[in-house]
């Protein structure tokens, strides 16, 4: 096992116990063991907390020298020829992959990545997304009538916890976001 998978392994273990959970079997500890404690469960979180920014950095430490040496990295930003290179699906996609093509194109290490939310907003923004609440009482989008008429559609799908929605960009709203791309990076 190598010292990422070392730090998951721990990370779970303290996730169980800052949950009450024994992390051996995943039972319930008693109301008085020392993990229910609110300190040693603030504790815990925290650790948890740390663990993950290690693991999401692949278990690498940066130095104070290293972190004053990097460089703050310059706006997300595709040429027209970029752009031209966007791989349209003739499948309609969700936004999250529409950003990750937008993301493929690019070609600078030094650069930020494209949010999922800045599409978003701009998407409400223009009228084409519109924010409701679900039968779960959750905040959700879902297209207005204009966003319909450009092809974003509402799909239902059925998971592990039960039937949920999910937006979808048929090839003609793929092509009104590429239309539109540099008015998006102005929101």
């Amino acid at each position: 096992m190598d010292n990422l998978e070392i730090m998951k392994h721990a990370k779970d273990y303290i996730d169980k116990m800052a949950s009450g959970l024994n992390p051996l079997t995943n039972e319930p500890v008693a109301e008085t063991d020392i993990i229910n404690n609110v300190r040693i469960t603030r504790c815990l979180f925290y650790v948890s907390n740390v663990l993950r920014q290690l693991i999401e950095k692949d278990g690498k430490v940066e130095t104070k020298k290293e972190k004053r040496g990097r460089k703050a990295k310059k706006d997300f930003f595709l040429s027209v020829d970029d752009l031209n290179a966007f791989a349209f699906s003739d499948t309609p996609i969700p936004i999250s992959e529409i950003c990750k093509r937008l993301n493929d194109l690019k070609t600078d290490d030094g650069m930020k990545q494209f949010s999922r939310q800045i599409l978003v907003d701009w998407l409400i923004k223009t009228g084409l997304l519109e924010l409701y609440t679900n039968e779960s009482g959750k905040e959700a989008k879902r297209p207005t009538e204009q966003g319909k008429t450009i092809g974003i559609s509402l799909d239902e799908r059925h998971g592990m916890s039960g039937t949920y929605y999910v937006v979808l960009y048929n090839r003609e709203a793929q092509q009104f976001i590429m239309d539109n791309f540099f008015s998006i990076l102005e929101v």
